[in-house]
């Protein structure tokens, strides 16, 4: 029981920015509480004609080993999201990390943007998703 209580006050602040992450409303994307390097992951969705332009930041506390991005293109196909493209950013030795990609999309369609986040620094791996706010391109 005492297990249990620990692990779950431990995974709280987690839940609770991924959870935020994944709300509609939240286009900026998370700030985890819980991480020692990972500050915050942002994805957007804008749309300029039949173009999608996607994009995703990943912003460490400090300089890190390694800090990367991927930036993916999701389409709403009725019942669940679909992945369109998926384009990695990474650096090393930096505290920010971007992607920015535009990609020729079908109009008719509601598309966001998720992001995946990575953080490594001395040996500490972190991770974590955002999500873009859903848009329709009619």
């Amino acid at each position: 029981m005492v297990m249990i209580l620990a692990l779950s006050l431990t995974l709280f602040p987690l839940t609770k920015a991924l959870a935020a992450s994944t709300s509609e409303g939240n286009t900026h994307g998370i700030e985890p509480e819980s991480f020692q390097y990972l500050a915050c992951g942002i994805s957007t969705l804008d749309f300029s004609g039949n173009t999608a332009l996607c994009y995703g930041r990943t912003e460490a506390q400090q300089v890190v080993d390694y800090i990367a991005v991927t930036v993916t293109l999701q389409r709403w196909n009725g019942s669940s999201w679909v992945n369109v493209a998926s384009y990695p950013f990474s650096k090393s030795n930096t505290s920010v990390v971007e992607g920015y990609k535009g990609v020729t999309v079908t109009r008719g369609y509601q598309y966001r943007v998720k992001s995946f986040h990575k953080v490594t620094h001395d040996r500490v791996t972190e991770i974590t998703y955002s999500y873009s706010q859903s848009k329709y391109l009619s």
